[in-house]
């Protein structure tokens, strides 16, 4: 038995960017997603990592994430308005 991470369908495909899930609700409802060759119209249907997912026959691809980590000097402030 794999012990790897799932989540929900609508879930994963507000995290991959298609929007909010509500989003995500209308295009499985409407039969617009595939999971591995296979249309799913189930919002809570089991997604792993590895799982392909088609939107409109188009695969959906996770974001890069990028850190940015600064350093500023001792003394000096820093604000994102002033």
């Amino acid at each position: 038995m794999s012990t790897r991470k799932t989540t929900g369908l609508a879930r994963a495909l507000s995290t991959l960017g298609v929007g909010s899930r509500s989003h995500g609700f209308e295009r499985v409802r409407g039969g617009r997603v595939s999971v591995n060759g296979t249309v799913r119209r189930n919002l809570e249907f089991p997604v792993r990592p590895s799982d392909r997912i088609l939107v409109d026959d188009a695969p959906l691809i996770a974001p890069t994430q990028i850190y940015l980590m600064m350093n500023n000097p001792g003394g000096l402030v820093m604000t994102a308005s002033d």
